[in-house]
């Protein structure tokens, strides 16, 4: 008498898969585990009397699985398949000041379609700032990050419905650029002005001559001289 398989599932820990399903085993040995990549074709990989099986997979590649009853020499039709992946996390390799904002870098995820970038601030919870709707792009730029406050970045990478973890952050504070406002002569020098920064503590002044090359001239430490 055929016996058949229903309800599996594949529910992956990282590289950990855990399979389940129900279907009796009376008058049949136990099971027959198969399992296939995106694009090939079925492999038994194990086989068991109880109605768990566990695997390990590799980060980046679709997997699926189908479960069939055997007894003796004898195995019936395998049960509808189930899919599943793992992505690695991405490494967050940078968070740092630009002219436009805060640009986020992290490190390319195998296999995934694209990423999720989150945000928090000084009190706040993770909230979603950005989806990457590209599994090549490793960059962003958050352009409404406030000058003076210091944010915390993760980055979360997806295939499809599968969703990736994350714990890599990286922290900054973000500082807009002052603007120069002036640069007139005076007794004994040149007097430059600029705009102040909210949040800074100090200000770096730079200059060059000509064709030359900038050099830093004077370390202002104070945030309200501008």
């Amino acid at each position: 008498t055929q016996i058949s398989v229903s309800n599996l599932k594949a529910d992956a820990n990282g590289s950990k898969v855990q399979l389940s399903w129900t279907g009796g085993v009376t008058g049949a040995e136990g099971y027959v585990i198969y399992r296939r990549t995106e694009g090939g074709s079925y492999a038994e990989i194990g086989r068991t009397s109880g109605n768990t099986y566990s695997d390990t997979i590799s980060a980046g590649i679709k997997y699926y699985y189908a479960v069939a009853v055997y007894s003796g020499s004898r195995t019936e039709d395998k049960c509808p398949e189930v899919g599943v992946m793992y992505l690695a996390e991405p490494a967050v390799t940078g968070a740092s000041n630009i002219t436009s904002g805060v640009q986020v870098k992290w490190s390319k995820v195998t296999g995934a379609t694209g990423y999720i970038v989150y945000r928090k601030g000084a009190g706040k919870g993770w909230g979603r700032i950005a989806d990457i709707k590209s599994g090549s792009t490793v960059s962003y730029t958050d352009t409404t990050a406030a000058s003076g406050t210091t944010y915390t970045y993760t980055v979360r990478a997806y295939n499809g419905s599968t969703m990736g973890d994350w714990h890599s952050t990286r922290s900054v504070k973000r500082l807009s650029d002052p603007k120069l406002t002036s640069a007139y002569k005076v007794s004994g020098g040149i007097n430059v002005r600029w705009t102040g920064v909210t949040g800074a503590t100090g200000y770096i002044v730079y200059r060059k001559s000509g064709s030359g090359s900038w050099g830093r001239i004077a370390d202002i430490k104070s945030g309200s001289t501008v």
